[in-house]
């Protein structure tokens, strides 16, 4: 493509673009593409998850037996966004990773004789 540029009133001169900006524009979809393929995918897995997770919840449950799996909603509202439920929720997860690095010292132990 040529663009046009006015030198003075009377007369008009054609440039070509440069060949730096046509690089760095290959290079914006290259990374644009790239960026997509790596987060597209597990964006996609999440939705596609939580969509499952509403499907039994709603449909497949009665809702007499909700209480086994809560909806993510209901997860997050109830159990992350409520702080006498966070502070529970968080004990829980101090004692899962104290057995968790027991487990881990072990192993290395383990695997190191």
């Amino acid at each position: 493509m040529t663009e046009l540029r006015a030198a003075d009133s009377d007369s008009f001169q054609t440039e070509q673009p440069d060949a730096s900006t046509s690089a760095r524009a290959v290079q914006l979809r290259q990374r644009s593409r790239t960026l997509a393929r790596s987060v597209l995918p597990p964006v996609g897995a999440f939705c596609v998850l939580v969509g499952v997770l509403y499907f039994i919840s709603y449909v497949y449950l009665s809702p007499s037996r909700r209480f086994l799996m809560p909806p993510p909603d209901q997860v997050v509202r109830n159990g992350l966004l409520n702080h006498q439920h966070l502070h529970e929720q968080l004990g829980a997860l101090w004692d899962t990773v104290q057995v968790a690095a027991v487990g881990l010292l072990i192993a290395f132990g383990i695997g190191a004789s």
